[in-house]
Parts: structure tokens; C-alpha cells; sequence
């Protein structure tokens, strides 16, 4: 569900950065500002959320370089948008299966979430928390389940990996610029 729209390649060319190299480490969007910044060699501002790549391109074989192993994603479904959406009929009429191909409501009205996708050598997990009257949570171990098919917020199999991510996804909502950047 959320592994095909946030996994995104990346490719780098230019001097001095050696090709055929693959790195593993998380980039998100918020990284590209700060990247080019510090190639022009302008300083970045504090308030700024990335990180630039620029170590990470010149630091080919360095395992050592500190680098997040999670980061935030959100996102606001149409039912966060006030008054009525235009161009979209009334949700009390069917909702999305009422859409038209020129309607702008592809989605369901209370589709908004917050997760927070983990990555490191031995972990691989993502956990979503829906704003919706049911308070939805989803938790994937992309190891084990990497179609995300068996919730195991749902199951309740591990409870120390379902509720390991409260407080980090607390964090990210309240972050801003240096204090976003690395995992503490």
C-alpha cells in the first residue's frame, strides 16, 4: 500500500562521484534542497528539515557515515479539506464511486495518515496511523511482508514492534530543521 508511492530511484551523475554505485540509505524530497545548497557551497539554513547527499555521494565504502534509518510520511485525504470540494459531488452520495473521469475525488474522505517508515540493516517496518473515527493503525514487517499484507497491529503478534514507533512518529510531527535530520 504505501511502499510503491514512497520508494522513488535516485540517480546521481557528476564529477566526482564515482558511478555504479548503489547506496542503500533513505532520501527523501526534503534532501534535494540541502544537496544542491551545498553544492553551490551555500550555507543551510537551520530551518530546513534534509540533509544533504553530498557526503553520501562522496563517501563511497564509508559504512561509518551517520544517516537516518527512519523518516516521516503524510498524508491529507480529501475529508481534511473544508467546505465542499469542487468538482466532486457531495460524500453523502456515494463518495468516490460517484466520481466521473473528470472528477477530482480519487480518494476516500478520511484517507488521511501519518507513518513512519524504518530502515536499517535488520529492520525493515513501516507504521500508519489513520485519522479517522476508528483511530486505524497499520504495522508492516516489510522483511517478512513486504506486500504488506498481514497488519500486525490487527494480529497483535508482537506487541513491542507494534507499539515501537509511537514515540518516534511523536518526534517527527513535532521536528523541524536539525532536529528532523538524524535519528537521536
Amino acid at each position: 500500500m504505501y511502499e510503491f508511492d514512497v520508494r522513488i530511484p535516485l540517480l546521481v551523475s557528476g564529477p566526482g562521484i564515482k558511478g555504479g554505485i548503489e547506496r542503500l540509505e533513505p532520501v527523501v524530497t526534503v534532501d534535494l534542497a540541502p544537496t544542491f545548497l551545498d553544492l553551490a557551497e551555500i550555507v543551510i539554513p537551520s530551518h530546513m528539515d534534509g540533509i544533504s547527499l553530498f557526503p553520501l555521494l562522496m563517501s563511497i565504502g564509508d559504512e561509518t557515515l551517520p544517516w537516518r534509518s527512519s523518516f516521516l510520511i503524510e498524508y491529507q485525504g480529501e475529508g481534511r479539506a473544508a467546505g465542499e470540494l469542487h468538482g466532486c459531488p457531495q460524500y453523502d452520495l456515494g463518495g468516490v464511486s460517484q466520481c466521473f473521469p473528470d472528477c477530482i475525488c480519487e480518494d476516500a474522505f478520511n484517507n488521511t495518515y501519518t507513518c513512519v517508515r524504518t530502515i536499517t540493516s535488520n529492520v525493515n517496518r513501516i507504521r500508519c496511523d489513520f485519522e479517522d473515527d476508528e483511530k486505524f493503525v497499520e504495522v508492516y514487517d516489510l522483511n517478512a511482508d513486504p506486500y504488506e499484507l498481514n497488519n500486525l497491529f490487527r494480529n497483535h503478534t508482537n506487541k513491542s514492534l507494534v507499539f515501537l514507533e509511537e514515540p518516534t512518529l511523536d518526534r517527527f510531527q513535532a521536528c523541524r530543521g536539525r532536529t528532523c535530520r538524524l535519528n537521536k
